[in-house]
């Protein structure tokens, strides 16, 4: 009942501006709640739920209502991986039935405006998300990135590179510095390279000093004329040298911690043959008491 309602105020234009907004995205959020029920009519109410996210997304990007755009993009693209997940067979505390992950799926693709999948629109309402973010400080947008790196390496065909590429360069680069690792390792894959290549242009450019101790442990991993190039647009003694300065005013202990947990990340991952270069590079770091930077409270800790 409070579902038909909310639609027969939205059809009877009783709702203006914000309100309006605000009215599409509680409906689409009731419709999910419906789907997610497995209702006999659990995949209409799906389609329901997102197109009233999609017209929340548009109707706020006309009206320049960011905050309701991302939240409409943040609830789609959860909508749509819950789904894919369904769809994949993987675990989620909440799913619709498969046979309404199906029908989605199937949708999207025979709709002439989408001619996409619950992949396509996850990435794209991700991105859209993610984008905002940047300035709506929204730390559950942030949450979607290590969900959205999995599926730009696994799902994105070869028609569809130069699209995400493109996309991915809309979103803040610095909420990519936590996940460098993961953007690195995709530069192995040749046709995984080619969407986040102006991706780690971009960071190279930016955030040498960020990339720089990644890229030493991954680069024989990578494809050696990449390998190459990364080298000479980081190579700088100068750039070295003040990123080394600014490392080291840096606790040493707040130092040797994060070197723990890289160190338990790859041990997680079983990434044997990395534990070993990250052990070296921490010794580096932390214990290289013939480092001309060290300066004496480096030196007092590399003595203990």
């Amino acid at each position: 009942k409070a579902l038909e309602m909310c639609q027969a105020q939205r059809e009877e234009q009783k709702w203006r501006g914000d309100d309006s907004l605000s009215c599409m995205i509680l409906e689409g959020r009731m419709s999910e709640q419906v789907a997610y029920a497995k209702h006999a009519d659990s995949t209409n109410y799906g389609i329901e739920a997102v197109n009233r996210y999609m017209d929340a997304i548009r109707e706020a990007n006309l009206n320049n209502a960011p905050a309701h755009e991302m939240d409409a993009s943040l609830r789609l693209a959860h909508f749509c991986d819950t789904a894919l997940k369904q769809l994949r067979g993987e675990n989620s505390m909440k799913t619709v039935s498969a046979e309404c992950a199906e029908s989605l799926n199937s949708w999207f693709a025979a709709d002439p405006e989408q001619e996409s999948s619950l992949t396509d629109v996850f990435m794209r309402s991700a991105i859209k998300a993610l984008e905002i973010s940047g300035t709506q400080n929204s730390s559950s947008a942030r949450q979607l990135l290590p969900r959205l790196l999995v599926l730009l390496r696994t799902s994105v065909s070869i028609a569809d590179v130069q699209k995400y590429s493109q996309a991915i360069l809309r979103v803040p680069t610095w909420l990519f510095l936590d996940w460098i690792p993961q953007i690195l390792s995709m530069l192995s894959d040749e046709l995984s390279r080619g969407v986040v290549a102006p991706l780690v242009q971009k960071l190279v450019s930016r955030y040498p000093g960020a990339v720089r101790p990644h890229f030493n442990l991954t680069k024989e991993d990578m494809d050696d004329a990449v390998s190459h190039r990364m080298e000479r647009a980081l190579h700088s003694l100068i750039h070295e040298g003040f990123n080394r300065a600014i490392e080291l005013l840096d606790s040493p202990l707040n130092r040797l911690k994060w070197w723990r947990q890289q160190i338990e990340l790859r041990e997680r991952q079983k990434e044997s043959h990395l534990v070993a270069k990250l052990i070296a590079a921490m010794k580096l770091d932390v214990a290289n008491a013939t480092d001309p930077l060290i300066g004496p409270l480096n030196a007092n800790f590399t003595n203990i």
